[in-house]
């Protein structure tokens, strides 16, 4: 009997020439169509009981050649079982049939970072950063419980939807000391490998954030590492030839977002982030940064033409007047109104006396003769002699 992913790989039949599987059920799960081929075995769309859709991966024979590798492979998939990250891909089951390990988990429908380079080139800064922060997050769940990827790389970070990136075939790092053990070969593509990798030098958190920070670079500049040599052909020397800058690559790049690359990338492991939490906190600063700076650009409207300045109209008062000055015009209102109602009620004044006739003077009146002066003690010293009227003689009658 075929051992392995092969007896589920699909195989035409001699006489009619119809394409099938030897086996289309593993674990209780109903095999479909094949959606993807890796190092590390092949991956099914499938079906469960209750007919919800799912992925179940076939993990290939030379990779899980032992049963105690099997079994020590199956332990490490049931412990990232148990981690509930939002950034993760979710495993339901695993288990071992007819000696093949398969693992029964999310399947995601919105293609990899990978396809998504393929068909866009390079991603905006902003959204490079967003899938940093999530992708160091996960990773760095995964460290707290003693986990690591060891194979990160833009295949391996798959899109739930539009914005959110979960990062799958995590915990593959037991095959893969399983295989450089067995084989003495290395597992991981070269474009994104730490340099102590290649020298064989343990590895702690600092090796698989260099990792990620060649992802970013990849995807904010369209280019893997090193002007995109292939892969084959990157050795040790090359890498460790200078530091990378990253603002050399990208025009406009944020300041801050730079700095981070350029650390995350240093080829001395001393000299990048030796925690994740500090990877996390840098890039969402950094994506904070760029959204404000883009904002503008993006909400900017073209001013409207101005008005010319009216001639006839008063300019307005500001603000912080107009109150009082409707304080003061009611008070002008009040007063005229008051002093309207006061003229009309009131008293009329009494009519004007006419001033008594001064007397007239006779014809013929002898001049005066010129009077004594005044004396001051009579009442009369103050009638002068000029205004005191003649005495009259009245003739007397007799009978």
């Amino acid at each position: 009997m075929l051992r392995g992913a092969q007896i589920f790989v699909p195989l035409p039949c001699p006489s009619c020439g119809r394409v099938a599987r030897a086996r289309d059920e593993i674990g209780g799960y109903r095999l479909h169509e094949l959606l993807k081929r890796s190092g590390l075995g092949v991956i099914f769309r499938a079906e469960d009981s209750a007919g919800g859709s799912l992925a179940v991966k076939i993990v290939q024979p030379a990779c899980a050649a032992e049963s105690t590798d099997i079994e020590y492979f199956v332990s490490e998939v049931w412990a990232l079982a148990r981690l509930n990250h939002p950034n993760c891909l979710r495993i339901f089951a695993t288990g071992v049939e007819c000696g093949v390990a398969w693992i029964a988990m999310e399947w995601l429908a919105h293609g990899s970072l990978a396809e998504r380079l393929a068909d866009r080139g390079r991603l905006r800064e902003a959204e490079v950063l967003s899938i940093g922060v999530q992708v160091a997050s996960a990773l760095g769940a995964a460290a707290a419980a003693d986990h690591t990827h060891r194979d990160l790389e833009p295949n391996n970070l798959v899109f739930a939807d539009a914005l959110t990136v979960k990062v799958t075939d995590f915990g593959q790092a037991a095959l893969y000391q399983i295989a450089a053990d067995d084989l003495g070969t290395m597992w991981g593509c070269t474009w994104y490998v730490s340099p102590e990798r290649l020298r064989n030098e343990p590895e702690e958190a600092h090796s698989e954030i260099y990792s990620l920070g060649a992802v970013l670079f990849h995807a904010l500049t369209g280019t893997p590492l090193h002007g995109g040599e292939p892969a084959a052909q990157i050795t040790l020397e090359l890498i460790e030839s200078g530091e990378i800058r990253v603002q050399d690559f990208v025009d406009s790049l944020h300041e801050q977002t730079a700095d981070i690359l350029n650390r995350m990338l240093a080829s001395e492991p001393s000299q990048r982030f030796q925690y994740w939490s500090e990877v996390v906190t840098q890039l969402h600063q950094a994506g904070a940064l760029v959204a404000r700076r883009d904002a503008p650009s993006r909400i900017r409207a073209p001013a409207p033409a101005k008005a010319p300045a009216p001639t006839t109209t008063p300019r307005a008062l500001p603000s912080s007047r107009l109150p009082w000055a409707l304080v003061t015009l009611a008070f002008v209102a009040l007063t005229v109104a008051a002093g309207i109602f006061g003229s009309k009620h009131r008293p009329a004044p009494p009519p004007p006396q006419p001033a008594p006739a001064a007397p007239r003077s006779p014809a013929a009146s002898p001049a005066p003769s010129p009077s004594p002066a005044p004396v001051a003690a009579t009442p009369d010293a103050a009638v002068t002699p000029e205004r005191r009227a003649p005495a009259r003689r009245v003739p007397s009658i007799r009978k």
